[in-house]
């Protein structure tokens, strides 16, 4: 996140001089996570090779359980993609490395992602169709306990972080499964009574909404009505007068 929001915060200004003094904070940073999935790269037990190029395994947020998780993975390598794009913009002499370094991150997430992915058991949309499942972790089959696992720091962040296009057939998969099962699943979020009578408005956010940016790829993917619909409906969940 730090990576990030310091590469847009160049693009904002466009200060070549402000970059150039802190590039080499950027490069570290970048060179650090470089550094720590390389811990993966080598035989470890009990692995079947999915996690081959991630981060170690760690915990995540309010979960002390030590996985390899998906949200921790995407957003980054989202940081060390937009280092390399800040690095570019400015022909830094670091910046084809730090973009091949990055680049091979992202081969390895899709790599594991993908395995994970075709060992979960798909899952059923309110249409009747059923469709792959992205699980919050590898080596896990199917859905993860709690919201913030399974919601808040769920697949979506295969689309947030930029790893999947955001009108691939993967997306839709994801985007389709958040806004039939898990913004409406009593186990992951708020409780809607009658949906099919009450989805438009008590549907398409999840609990504490301003926790996640789950709205954000439907910007991407040119949907701008879904994007105010679901943001109307968080705002409308979370307004307090004072």
């Amino acid at each position: 996140w730090v990576m990030w929001c310091l590469a847009k915060h160049y693009f904002a200004i466009r200060d070549k001089a402000w970059l150039n003094k802190n590039a080499d904070g950027l490069i570290k940073g970048a060179d650090w996570v470089f550094r720590q999935r390389k811990e993966t790269m080598k035989p470890l037990p009990h692995s079947r090779g999915w996690e081959y190029g991630f981060l170690p395994a760690g915990s995540l947020e309010d979960v002390s359980d030590y996985f390899y998780w998906l949200s921790t993975n995407t957003m980054t390598w989202r940081g060390t993609q937009w280092v390399a794009r800040t690095l570019e913009a400015i022909g830094h002499p670091q910046a084809a490395r730090i973009r091949a370094e990055s680049d091979a991150y992202r081969k390895d997430l899709l790599n594991g992602f993908e395995k994970s992915r075709q060992y979960s058991p798909l899952v059923r949309l309110k249409d009747g169709r059923w469709v792959p499942n992205y699980s919050s972790r590898l080596y896990l089959r199917g859905r993860d306990v709690g919201w913030i696992r399974e919601i808040l720091e769920g697949s979506v962040y295969l689309l947030i972080s930029g790893l999947y296009d955001p009108t691939s057939k993967q997306a839709s998969w994801i985007l389709d499964d958040y806004q039939d099962n898990r913004y409406s699943d009593p186990i992951y979020s708020y409780p809607i009574n009658d949906f099919n009578t009450n989805w438009f408005d008590l549907g398409g956010f999840s609990c504490q909404p301003t926790l996640l940016a789950g709205l954000m790829p439907y910007l991407d993917r040119d949907e701008p009505e879904v994007y105010i619909w679901m943001f109307m409906n968080a705002w409308a969940a979370c307004y307090r007068e004072e």
